[in-house]
This record gives structure tokens, sequence and C-alpha cells, in this order.
């Protein structure tokens, strides 16, 4: 009796994500927004928060999941933390973060602006060696390089524009391995 008054939906932790990854998105290519995101002034975006969907259509992570019908199991999340899909997403202390970002992985999240206005975006970040990111507001490309830094540390990216309605924004590392933390409208 003590399993299933455990196994009460009151009991549980309810993860969007997986519920989305074994039910929708088997059956559709749709990208969906994780949680409602505004453009607004001091917003903070956590980097995990990127869309709902599939590989390739909400984000791209060169060895994502693979939920093992048949064939070899892969490693998915190295982090095995926040999520239940092939983005690597570490814990450190209360700290979430997408790592392992790889040159050519994306992450995308869908930004919902009430006017048309350009914001600053305070990326944070810090990565081992030095990388490139790129960050794309409806197909159109800012990029920010980035020093060396063993510690997190704010890279602004300046005059993105959002315009009135939903903004998909990409973040895509051009180079290097960078560890990406969170972004905050400016």
């Amino acid at each position: 009796m003590e399993f299933a008054e455990n196994l009460k939906l009151e009991n549980c932790i309810y993860h969007k994500d997986v519920v989305d990854a074994m039910f929708r998105q088997t059956r559709s290519n749709e990208v969906i927004p994780f949680k409602v995101i505004q453009a607004k002034t001091d917003v903070s975006v956590n980097a995990a928060d990127y869309d709902l969907g599939r590989n390739g259509f909400a984000y791209f992570d060169k060895d994502t999941a693979n939920y093992w019908v048949s064939g070899n199991r892969s490693m998915g999340n190295k982090g095995h933390t926040y999520r239940n899909d092939g983005v690597d997403i570490f814990n450190e202390g209360k700290t979430v973060f997408v790592g392992s970002f790889e040159k050519g992985e994306w992450l995308q999240y869908t930004i919902k602006s009430n006017v048309d206005h350009s914001y600053s975006l305070m990326l944070r970040i810090r990565s081992g060696t030095p990388a490139q990111i790129e960050i794309a507001v409806n197909g159109k490309a800012s990029m920010v390089g980035i020093s060396t830094a063993e510690k997190w540390k704010d890279v602004v990216v300046k005059n993105v524009l959002f315009k009135k309605g939903m903004n998909i924004l990409r973040v895509k590392v051009l180079e290097g391995q960078p560890d990406f933390q969170s972004f905050v409208f400016k």
C-alpha cells in the first residue's frame, strides 16, 4: 500500500518535457515553447529552458538521446539533470547550465514581444578555450566572441531586434565549446 500511495499523482513530479517527448514529439515536428518568455528589460531566461521538440527542430545536439527501442544506447543528456532529451544539462549547486555545447549545436527559444524593440542580450557564459556564438532572431544573426574564461562572465550582444508578436531566437556555437547558463534582456 505504501508503494501505491507514493504513486498517486499528487505525490509525483510532473515533467512536461518527458510527457511531450513520449506522446506529442513521436507524431509531430512542431516546436512549442518550454515556457512563456516575454521580451522585457531585466527578464532572465535559463539556457536550459529552450523550446520543446525534436532534435533538429527545437535544438540540435550532435550526440542526442537514443531512447533504445532497438540498437545501441547513447548517452543523451550527459549531465542527467533538468530535462530528458539530448541536450547536455549540468548542475553545479543551484546553477543549471547547458554544457558540452559543441560547434554546430544550437538551442531555440520562442520569445513573445508586445512591441517592436531592440534589446541588448547579456549572456552568462564560460569557456575553457576561445569560443564564438551566433545569436539569431527570426533569421537575422549577430555574433559574439568569447575569450577564455574559467569562471562565469557576462557577454553582451547589442541591438537585437524583436518584432511585435512571436519571435524565434537561436543560440548557436560557431567555435569552441562554451558552457551557457542564461541570458537577460537589457
